[in-house]
């Protein structure tokens, strides 16, 4: 990277582009995306000056890479790599379900071992590309995931060490490090698995980002009034202990996200969305929702963070706020159903799903879940283009819109997804959320721009441009 450049990243498995998103707002160009979704694709290419291409990713050689990337690219050089290799057999609802799939042979064994595999595709473009740090996103579970040949993860660590990187973060060597989108900014409870690699006697670790925001209130559901919640902070001796230098704020909720978009009532049994793709817009959060707005009164408020970057002809539009139909008994469900309520709380002439006593042996007990304003939002997963009974609205009935969930999610009103309803909804519960990508991201470029003095890194990383002998004189001690 020359001076006065911007460090370049390369997306692989690249999806809608969470994590391009994220980089790009820390000041990195994202040079190009990859992936096999020709609808991931359009939506990167549309929302970056990037390369972005359609490539299925599998069994890749180190010629195929440099082809690609180099010459129909046109990415001379790349000092990050990210991105999130497939993932389905380490998801937490991933063995039941996937043996289930494999007896009605709906999936292939050999094709879930090609995808649970993929990782080896990331590692070929780190050992042909050489970048500075790499950053591979993967689910909680992968750390416990085995196979036949032991634990997944030893081996993808074991990989990286073999090609001359090493993982972990300044404080925790030779780990993945586990994140929660909540204590970032984002308002939903979203935990994931990152490898953070750097190059082996070149780049120093970085540090593990910061918390900002708090994980969770603890809060009764019939008790929202402000007095009464209060937040899970470190406590002062943690905070000594860590040396921590920030104040963590509440965590963000439904109302901050998306207490300022506009009512969607859907006719029930109505194959349509009663909204466009685009639609009028105002700035006004509705005025019950105020008192749980958390973001103290000298910051942005989290929705209008959403609203920064669009064109100036586009400030009074709402893009995407289009929401799947409703089935004339799911109204009737939803009508029973108070804000923060589950499927237990249907009457039992109602519910669809209530055969042999399930709900009394705790099955679909949470099919249905009417959201909470006052709470960060549970998950938004690749679920939710499936269906939507995980995030029915607090109080409208209907679940939530494409827009919404990107809000949930952490992007802004400004980035558009191409293609069909589902697959945007698919495309925006894969993604890493771009605010817990930042935050990330601007680890790496402290890294990248400001190394740490030997004095903060481990015995045998050093700063590049010293001699050899005041290198051996520092890692030493004298």
């Amino acid at each position: 990277m020359r001076s006065g450049q911007l460090p370049v990243v390369l997306d692989l498995f690249c999806g809608a582009g969470g994590l391009s998103l994220g980089f790009q707002q820390e000041d990195f160009f994202v040079a190009g995306g990859i992936d096999a979704d020709a609808f991931a694709v359009a939506t990167h290419r549309a929302n970056f000056l990037a390369n972005s291409q359609t490539h299925k990713l599998d069994s890749i050689t180190p010629e195929g890479v440099r082809r690609l990337v180099h010459e129909e690219m046109g990415i001379p050089s790349v000092d990050v790599v990210v991105g999130g290799p497939p993932c389905q057999g380490f998801a937490g609802l991933g063995k039941p379900k996937i043996q289930h799939l494999l007896r009605e042979r709906r999936i292939s064994l050999e094709s879930l071992r090609t995808k649970n595999h993929l990782y080896l595709e990331f590692v070929e473009f780190v050992r042909t590309l050489r970048p500075k740090y790499f950053l591979m996103e993967n689910v909680p579970h992968l750390q416990s995931y085995r196979d036949a040949d032991g634990l997944i993860a030893a081996r993808i660590r074991d990989d990286f060490a073999r090609i001359g990187y090493e993982i972990g973060t300044a404080s925790a060597l030779g780990e993945p490090v586990a994140l929660d989108a909540a204590e970032y900014g984002v308002p939903q409870t979203r935990l994931r698995l990152f490898y953070i690699g750097f190059e082996r006697g070149h780049c120093p670790p970085i540090r593990k980002p910061p918390a900002t925001h708090a994980r969770e209130w603890v809060e009764s559901r019939n008790a929202p009034a402000p007095k009464e919640r209060q937040p899970v902070l470190l406590t002062a001796a943690t905070l000594r202990r860590k040396k921590a230098a920030w104040l963590v704020r509440p965590p963000r909720n439904l109302a901050d996200a998306i207490g300022d978009l506009p009512a969607v009532y859907p006719v029930p049994g109505n194959s349509g969305s009663p909204t466009g793709h685009v639609m009028p817009y105002s700035r006004a959060v509705r005025a019950g929702l105020l008192h749980l707005l958390t973001d103290p009164a000298d910051s942005m408020p989290y929705h209008l963070l959403m609203r920064e970057g669009p064109a100036e002809d586009d400030e009074g539009l709402l893009f995407d706020h289009v929401v799947r139909p409703v089935r004339v008994d799911d109204a009737e469900i939803y009508a029973h159903m108070r804000e923060g309520d589950t499927y237990e709380a249907v009457p039992e002439g109602k519910r669809r799903y209530d055969g042999a006593g399930h709900i009394k042996r705790g099955h679909f007990v949470d099919r249905y879940v009417r959201l909470l304003w006052s709470q960060p939002c549970r998950a938004v997963t690749a679920h939710i283009a499936k269906d939507g009974y995980w995030y029915i609205h607090p109080d409208e009935p209907r679940t939530l819109s494409v827009r919404e969930a990107a809000r949930v999610q952490s992007f802004p009103d400004s980035f558009r997804f191409a293609g069909y309803r589902t697959g945007m909804f698919r495309h925006i519960g894969n993604a890493v959320p771009p605010m817990l990508a930042a935050a990330l991201a601007r680890e790496v470029r402290s890294a990248i721009d400001h190394p740490y003095s030997l004095a903060d890194t481990p015995d045998g990383y050093v700063q590049d441009g010293l001699p050899f002998d005041e290198k051996a004189a520092a890692v030493a001690g004298r």
